[in-house]
């Protein structure tokens, strides 16, 4: 039950981090669809 706690935990770990990494990309993208459109 423990280790199933713990990894349900560092799934959540995992994916808040890669949301961040999304978010940072996507900001990225439209940084650069910004300066391609001028």
């Amino acid at each position: 039950m423990y280790k199933i706690y713990l990894s349900i935990c560092k799934m959540r770990i995992i994916n808040k981090q890669l949301f961040i990494l999304f978010k940072v990309f996507v900001k990225k993208c439209n940084i650069i669809g910004q300066i391609k459109e001028f």
